[in-house]
C-alpha cells in the first residue's frame, strides 16, 4: 500500500483516474469527492469532520466531470489547514465517533 500525501492523491485522481472515466458521470459508479475523502487517512477524515471550513458537497449536484473535479479541488484545498492542525500539539478535541 502506498502512502501518498493529500496533494499526491489529488494529482492521481485529477491526472490519472479522471481521464479514464467516460464523460457521462452516471456511468461511473463512483463519485470522485467521496472516493477522495475515503482514501484519506482516518485521522484526516476525523479532523475534516469537525473543520468548519470544510465543505460537504451535495453529491446529487455533481452531475458532470467538471463539477466533480471542481468540488474535488475545493475540498482538497482545505487540507493544508487540516494537516497544520494535525501537526500542532494535541488538544482536548471532542471528535464525533465514527
Amino acid at each position: 500500500m502506498s502512502n501518498l500525501t493529500p496533494d499526491e492523491l489529488f494529482d492521481e485522481y485529477a491526472a490519472s483516474l479522471t481521464p479514464l472515466l467516460p464523460p457521462n458521470v452516471s456511468l461511473w459508479g463512483l463519485n470522485l469527492v467521496s472516493q477522495y475523502h475515503d482514501a484519506l487517512s482516518l485521522e484526516l477524515q476525523e479532523v475534516l469532520s469537525v473543520d468548519h471550513t470544510y465543505i460537504t458537497p451535495n453529491l446529487a449536484s455533481l452531475t458532470d466531470r467538471a463539477k466533480q473535479l471542481s468540488m474535488l479541488f475545493v475540498n482538497s484545498g482545505g487540507l493544508p489547514f487540516v494537516i497544520t492542525t494535525l501537526r500542532k500539539p494535541k488538544r482536548n478535541w471532542s471528535l464525533a465517533p465514527l
